[in-house]
C-alpha cells in the first residue's frame, strides 16, 4: 500500500453536496467507553449466515423483527488482492461478524463495552465504531475517522460519485433513527452485490443487510465514502 491515502464519497444525488464540517470526535450514538475486555476475537468461520433486513427501515436504536433474504454469503472474505484498500476495509470489518452491537462501542482497537446497550456487558461495536476500526486497520493507521456517523459523513477530505458507481469498501450512510439526510446516524460499509456490512441496533448482531433496489436502505440512501490507497 502507498503512503498517500485518497479519501473519496458517493451521494445518491445528482447535484455536489458541499462539505463544510471538520473533523469532530464523539460518540456514535451516545458515549463511548474505552473498556475493551479480554478474550474477545473476531468470529470469522468459513460458513454460509444468511443475509437479513429490518422491514421496519432498519432503526438503529432498538430490537425489531428480521426478515431473511434469500442470498447468504460467506463470513470470511477472499484473499485481498494487495494495493486494494476498499477489500481490506470491509474484510477487517467482516472479522468481527455476529459480535453484538453495543451502543457507542468500537473504536481503532476493536470492540469495547460502550455503553453496554444490550445488558450483556460483552463488548460489541456500533455503527461507526465499526468503520472507525475497519478503516484504521486497512490504511495501516494513516486514516483515523472521525466518531460519528455524522462526523464521517462531513469529513472535509470526501468527494461525490453517484450510487450507481459504489465500489467494495465504499461507506454508505442513512439518516438512521435519530439523525437526518444532513446529518446521518447510521453508517455502514458496502460489500457488492447491493448489500452492505454494519452494526445495526441495539439487540442484533454485525452482519451483512440488503440494499437493492426496493429496499428501505436503497430508499433512504445519502451517501458513502471510498477509501482507496
Amino acid at each position: 500500500m502507498s503512503g498517500r491515502v485518497i479519501i473519496t464519497a458517493v451521494v445518491f444525488v445528482s447535484a455536489p453536496l458541499t462539505l463544510v464540517l471538520g473533523i469532530a470526535l464523539g460518540s456514535a450514538s451516545g458515549p463511548m467507553t474505552d473498556s475493551p475486555l479480554a478474550g474477545v476475537e473476531p468470529a470469522c468461520q468459513d460458513t454460509a449466515r444468511s443475509l437479513t433486513q429490518a422491514p421496519d427501515g432498519g432503526r438503529s436504536d432498538g430490537p425489531h423483527p428480521q426478515a431473511p433474504l434469500t442470498a447468504a454469503t460467506p463470513t470470511c472474505p477472499p484473499p485481498i488482492p494487495p494495493g486494494d484498500t476498499g477489500r481490506v476495509v470491509l474484510a477487517q470489518a467482516q472479522k468481527w461478524i455476529g459480535v453484538a452491537y453495543q451502543y457507542g462501542g468500537g473504536d481503532q482497537n476493536g470492540p469495547t463495552v460502550g455503553t453496554n446497550s444490550n445488558g450483556s456487558g460483552e463488548p460489541g461495536f456500533d455503527c461507526s465504531g465499526l468503520t472507525v476500526w475497519a478503516v484504521y486497520q486497512a490504511t495501516n493507521g494513516k486514516v483515523l475517522l472521525p466518531r460519528t456517523a455524522a462526523t464521517q459523513f462531513h469529513d472535509r477530505r470526501w468527494r461525490h460519485v453517484p450510487y450507481d458507481q459504489l465500489q467494495v469498501g465504499d461507506l454508505v450512510f442513512w439518516p438512521g433513527s435519530s439523525g437526518t439526510r444532513t446529518a446521518p446516524s447510521h453508517v455502514g460499509i458496502y460489500a457488492g452485490d447491493q448489500r452492505f456490512f454494519n452494526a445495526p441496533f441495539t439487540g442484533a448482531k454485525l452482519r451483512f443487510d440488503s440494499m437493492a433496489p426496493g429496499t428501505y436502505r436503497y430508499q433512504t440512501f445519502i451517501a458513502g465514502a471510498r477509501i482507496t490507497g
